[in-house]
């Protein structure tokens, strides 16, 4: 525990792989709350070790706490909609940063929401094959699994969309649907 000016209250760092709370000299005992508020930042922020994961600790709190906690009741819901049970999703999440981490006027806080935004797009799916009825009509089940033998539902962030739509597609490719976004949407979408 140390004096630091780096916050207004408090905060936490990493100094040669040492976790330190810190605290504003004038601030001792002031707004304590704060002291861990934004540790997976801190976190991310410390040198990895040789082979660590290529996702920054944020990103994958995010995929495991708004994705991993989350998806299930969605994922169960498409498969009752479309009568099969092997029905997967796959979010490509690595995939989704290596774009997102190369790309231009990131959002900062992209890693942050990784799981969230994912999840919703997942969601939104979901909402569509109710809004279509797919649970109701064995046409339309047969016709997606024809076009889907994979039962592979693929999330991928691209720079450029292939469709006029600007926002997302849907795009089928190898026995997979893939929920195609354009970066620039997912970027600067605001939940």
């Amino acid at each position: 525990m140390l004096p630091s000016t780096a916050f207004n209250y408090c905060g936490v760092d990493f100094e040669s792989s040492i976790l330190r709370i810190l605290f504003h000299p004038n601030n001792l005992g002031t707004n304590l709350d704060q002291a861990g508020e934004n540790l997976e930042i801190a976190i991310s922020k410390a040198p990895q070790p040789e082979g660590a994961p290529s996702l920054s600790f944020v990103a994958r709190h995010s995929a495991k706490k708004d994705w991993d906690t989350e998806i299930i009741p969605i994922l169960e819901a498409c498969q009752k909609l479309l009568q099969n049970p092997k029905l997967k999703f796959e979010p490509g999440f690595n995939e989704q940063g290596k774009i997102l981490k190369g790309a231009k006027d990131v959002r900062d806080d992209w890693e942050r929401n990784l799981g969230a935004f994912t999840k919703s797009y997942y969601e939104s799916f979901k909402d569509e094959l109710e809004r279509e009825k797919f649970g109701e009509d064995e046409m339309l089940r047969e016709g997606f699994q024809e076009a889907v033998p994979e039962g592979v539902i693929k999330f991928r962030v691209v720079e450029k969309l292939k469709g006029e739509s600007g926002y997302n597609e849907i795009v089928l490719e190898d026995g997979a649907l893939i929920i195609q976004v354009g970066l620039f949407f997912h970027l600067n979408w605001r939940s």
